[in-house]
């Protein structure tokens, strides 16, 4: 679960870092440029302060773009985490598994289609032990009472008569009901 928020921080963490890169050597590029386009690298008094000074400026500003863009991102790829690791959980059949519905909003409507499929998953998982528990009741009565009357049968207890055979043969007329309406269930 873990290892896709790890590999999904890594690979923004290598972006940023990327982009830092790219914005110190772009600024410094440019300040070279503003420096060699005035003249020289040794330029007359206020023109080579005024050009530091919009080359520190440059290079604060990135930091700080960098910064809240790093803070925008991480708040919209948190939600995304937790949606990666709540996804290995359904997968892994916990279907209770909810994700907190926050981030910006497409992130928040994929939380919330997220929620909206887990408790359908759950829904129907309950509704299918239901049934396996309901079939599993209505296949084992009629066996007992075959079993039941053929071992009473064998034992002497019921006569083999031709009403007890009915009785038999109406438990498993009822069996193959049962199993004709499993069988229609599975092709549905």
């Amino acid at each position: 679960m873990g290892r896709w928020r790890g590999r999904f921080f890594r690979r923004i963490g290598c972006a940023f870092a990327l982009l830092l890169l790219l914005l110190v050597l772009g600024s410094t590029a440019l300040s070279w440029l503003i420096a060699s386009a005035a003249g020289g690298t040794h330029l007359a008094g206020g023109a080579g302060i005024l050009i530091q000074a919009a080359s520190l400026l440059i290079v604060i500003g990135g930091f700080a773009g960098v910064v809240f863009a790093g803070r925008a991102l991480r708040r919209a790829a948190m939600p995304v985490g937790d949606l990666l690791e709540a996804s290995d959980r359904v997968a892994g059949g916990d279907y209770s598994t909810r994700v907190e519905e926050r981030g910006p909003g497409e992130v928040r409507a994929l939380a919330h289609a997220f929620n909206s499929m887990a408790a359908k998953l759950q829904t129907d998982d309950e509704q299918r032990r239901r049934l396996l528990a309901d079939v599993t009741h209505e296949l084992r009565t009629p066996i007992t009472i075959i079993q039941g009357n053929l071992e009473g049968m064998l034992d002497g207890i019921y006569p083999a008569g031709p009403e007890r055979i009915q009785s038999i043969l109406e438990e498993t007329r009822m069996l193959s009901r049962v199993i004709d309406d499993l069988r229609t269930l599975s092709l549905a």
